[in-house]
Order: structure tokens, then sequence, then C-alpha cells
């Protein structure tokens, strides 16, 4: 019987450009997240920021899909209307 052998993890180390590279994608992060938020309130009090939760989450968390943590990061510009429900809700 022949063991696999262990792998020797390397120190990673990154240049200047490197880092400046990943701090600026965090932030275009930060601010989209910002930016989506932002749309989502604006949603909530317009009547809307509603999303639709999969299988029986919106049955047993009944407000939860009009909370923060489950709405789209990019939001779409424009709301349509549930054809069950008849809500308005930001669509993907």
């Amino acid at each position: 019987m022949t063991w696999a052998q262990s792998r020797h993890r390397l120190p990673v180390v990154l240049t200047a450009a490197e880092v400046s590279a990943v701090v600026g994608r965090a932030s275009s992060r930060e601010h989209q997240l910002r930016d989506a938020r932002a749309v989502h309130d604006r949603d909530l009090a317009a009547g809307a920021g509603e999303v639709e939760l999969p299988f029986a989450l919106g049955r047993k968390y009944a407000n939860a899909g009009r909370e923060w943590p489950w709405q789209w990061v990019f939001p779409a510009s424009r709301t349509y209307r549930d054809r069950e429900t008849g809500a308005p809700s930001p669509s993907p």
C-alpha cells in the first residue's frame, strides 16, 4: 500500500500591485453592497423589496423575503408583479 504524501504549503507573498488590486476589488464590492442596500430600502419604502424564497423557507420565515440578507447583490433596475400573489417584487 502506498500512502499519499502530505503537501507542503508555501507562504504567499503579494507584490504591491497585487495588494492594491485585491484592496480595490474589496472596496468596489463594499460600494456595490451599499448601492444594493439603498435600492432595497427604497423598494421597501415603495411597498416592494420582497424576494421569493426557495422551497418552504417563505412559510417557515414569513418576513425573511423582506430582510436584507436574502436580497439580490445585483438588483434589477425595475420591479415586476408576481403572477400568483400580485405583489411587486424586484427582478433578479
